[in-house]
Formats: structure tokens, C-alpha cells, sequence
């Protein structure tokens, strides 16, 4: 099946205001808030990376970087539009709740194949 990839990278936090878990909790507690409105709940991986930016780009030789990856689950049946305006509104609440770090946003159309337990 044919969807999307969204990969949102957070950097130029406070590495000790917020831990993974904390991200993890600022994150689920977004996205229910938007499953509540919108009957849309956007479910992500987190990872924590070392970004490298260097010092002629003015910051440390590598900080902390958050990339968060949602895949839309087309089985779901909710429409790409749909679910990228759901996406936007949980990433600007939950930036907002981070006291609007630097971010970026991708997205990439991928095949995708969806495997249940039984």
C-alpha cells in the first residue's frame, strides 16, 4: 500500500529539562488531546540522535536531537489530508509545550505493509 512518512527532528533543547520519557509524555498527552477533536490519533516512534552541526553554525559540537517518525496506516482509512492537518496540530501544541524548539519536518511517500499478530 501506498502512504506517507513524516519525520519530525527536534534539536537546540535543554538536554536537562527534557529526557526521552519526558518527551514521550508531552507527546502522548498532545496526541489525545487531538484524538478527542478529531477522532485522529497519530502514533509515533521517538528516537534520541547526536545531531553534529559544528561551531561555525554557532552551537556545540553536537547536541541532542529528537526524531519523531509517523507513518499513516492507510488499513486506518483515514484520508492523507486529513491526517496531515491531525499531525500538524499535535507537532504545534507539543512544540509549544517545549517552549518552541527548533524543528524540521519531512515527508517521503513509501510503501507500506502492515502485519498483524494472530
Amino acid at each position: 500500500m501506498n502512504t506517507e512518512k513524516y519525520t519530525v527532528s527536534l534539536f537546540g533543547m535543554d538536554r536537562k529539562q527534557y529526557s526521552k520519557d519526558e518527551i514521550l509524555t508531552v507527546w502522548e498527552e498532545c496526541a489525545n488531546r487531538e484524538y478527542q477533536e478529531s477522532k485522529i490519533y497519530v502514533t509515533v516512534l521517538v528516537d534520541v540522535k547526536l545531531l553534529l552541526c559544528g561551531e561555525k553554525r554557532g552551537c556545540d559540537l553536537y547536541e541532542e536531537a529528537y526524531v519523531i517518525t509517523s507513518v499513516r496506516n492507510p488499513v486506518e482509512g483515514v484520508d492523507s489530508t486529513l491526517f496531515f492537518e491531525a499531525l500538524k496540530r499535535v507537532i504545534a501544541h507539543f512544540r509549544s509545550m517545549l517552549g518552541n524548539p527548533c524543528m524540521t519536518i519531512g515527508k517521503e511517500q513509501i510503501e507500506f505493509y502492515y502485519f498483524i499478530q494472530r
